[in-house]
């Protein structure tokens, strides 16, 4: 198995960039090959999961090819003309993965995941494009950004505004997009009982419910922490790849 580092200049946000990659040694050409899009929190960057989890190990020995991308603190969203994270992540990546390491995976088999920030991205990412992520997963989801605004100090708050306007856009609001995409993509949600998005977590998997969106919902003793995450994405890979 490869860890791979690229560097690479993105049209997206009209800069070079970096990512890392597992990437089996072997891929069965019994198995169709999976690809996994695993994203960071806020002050995160692409070499977390790596350095803070056991994804390496939770992925050996599987048809899985793993993609760290950075989105800095963007909550995986457009920032202008410059500075296009969301559409970096969810459109040109998958797009310079496939050429670079000469794929072409099935919608089926295109997952996205995301801790805390990540959690938001990953489902903003796939309730946007269901017709190219067949799955996605969040742990300990920064979920529902307008609550997320009134808790946080004036820095942060001046940030979000930065990052979403003063009002929050149809585009970026995860209920607008679950009722869009209803029951087109299949959802793993988790979050720690003693976490602060404990709640957000937890209102956003009601209103799943009430509209009838077919989804899993997990809670367990856990905190925000990378305790809780590692034995969250070993749990994930289990729901998104079925040997």
């Amino acid at each position: 198995m490869a860890l791979i580092k690229l560097n690479f200049h993105s049209q997206s946000l009209a800069r070079t960039t970096d990512l890392y990659v597992i990437k089996p040694d072997y891929l069965s050409p019994d198995k169709e090959v999976s690809l996994l899009y695993l994203l960071h929190g806020y002050t995160g960057d692409y070499t977390n999961w790596i350095r803070f989890s056991n994804i390496e190990k939770y992925v050996f020995g599987k048809n899985l090819i793993v993609v760290m991308p950075s989105a800095y603190n963007s909550y995986f969203t457009d920032l202008g003309t410059k500075e296009k994270h969301f559409t970096y992540v969810a459109v040109e990546l998958p797009k310079f993965i496939e050429s670079i390491f000469n794929l072409k995976v099935k919608r089926e088999n295109t997952f996205v995941a995301g801790l805390s920030m990540g959690g938001y991205g990953a489902l903003k990412i796939a309730l946007t494009y269901p017709e190219r992520y067949s799955k996605a997963a969040s742990f300990s989801g920064a979920l529902i950004i307008q609550n997320m605004i009134t808790r946080v100090n004036l820095e942060r708050k001046k940030h979000f505004e930065v990052v979403f306007g003063k009002t929050l856009k149809k585009e970026d609001d995860l209920f607008y997009l679950a009722t869009e995409a209803l029951n087109k993509v299949d959802l793993y949600i988790s979050c720690g009982t003693e976490d602060a998005m404990f709640k957000d977590s937890a209102q956003f998997h009601q209103y799943l419910k009430e509209i009838n969106f077919n989804h899993f919902y997990i809670t367990k003793p856990g905190n925000h922490n990378w305790e809780f995450w590692d034995q969250e994405i070993k749990q994930a890979i289990e729901f998104f790849i079925n040997e």
